[in-house]
């Protein structure tokens, strides 16, 4: 646990903590790199890799069997479960969503996604990847 206030002891340097540690960028930064050298210090003996089938939605092609991931070797075996059940309901909700705006072969369907994020876009809506603004939730899906 790290103390939110200063302390001195005996023999040590006073140790100064940021008081806003929460929502210090600079703190957050120190933290994050000592983080990535941690990782840095791990070498591939410490991963295990990890399979998880790709659904084929139609009007799709080109897809992988398997997408792959390296896990750290600590999760134990419930919580590496946890993982895989995440990103297994994650591409099954992008399957879906694919096979309603395929809509038979027209490519014109909305999906279930796209109606339910309609109502909350915003005019002038501009994703990230889009080069121009879209009108609405259901163009950019």
């Amino acid at each position: 646990m790290i103390p939110l206030t200063c302390k001195k002891s005996k023999g040590k340097k006073r140790k100064k903590t940021c008081l806003k540690k929460s929502t210090c960028t600079k703190c957050q930064q120190k933290c994050l790199k000592k983080c990535l050298e941690k990782c840095k210090k791990k070498s591939l003996k410490h991963y295990h890799t990890i399979k998880i089938p790709v659904p084929k939605p139609a009007g799709i092609s080109g897809l992988p069997k398997y997408i792959y991931f390296q896990i750290d070797n600590s999760f134990t075996d419930k919580q590496e479960q946890r993982i895989k059940t995440a990103i297994g309901a994650l591409l099954s909700r992008w399957y879906v969503h694919h096979n309603q705006k395929w809509n038979g072969g027209t490519n014109t369907g909305i999906s279930d996604l796209a109606a339910c994020t309609n109502p909350y876009a915003t005019k002038n809506f501009k994703p990230v990847w889009a080069k121009s603004s879209v009108p609405n939730a259901i163009a950019a899906t």
